[in-house]
């Protein structure tokens, strides 16, 4: 998997076309980026400013929010008009 810089307007990585959400999963869970925003076609996640934090999910899919953890990998669904959390799940522990 090749990891490159984007634009720097976002503190987390991105990857389109989500679909392939385990690609997003497999890269936190490797430690190639700590944070990844999987974004589904039709779909974009919205930051009021460069460099924030939260964003806003538009469109007709989801964003999957991948993050590493203490307890490991987890990913959460995040979908348009409230922004609000769906469900977290545990990809991956961390190695002991």
């Amino acid at each position: 998997m090749d990891v490159r810089d984007g634009l720097g307007l976002a503190p987390f990585a991105v990857d389109v076309h989500a679909g392939t959400v385990s690609r997003a999963a497999a890269a936190v869970a490797a430690g190639l980026v700590k944070w990844v925003a999987a974004i589904d076609d039709n779909t974009a996640a919205v930051l009021s400013r460069p460099g924030d934090e939260d964003y806003e999910v538009i469109g007709t899919g989801n964003c999957w929010d991948i993050r590493l953890t203490g307890c490991g990998t987890t990913v959460s669904v995040r979908s348009p008009g409230g922004g609000g959390w769906r469900f977290p799940a545990l990809v991956a522990a961390p190695d002991d």
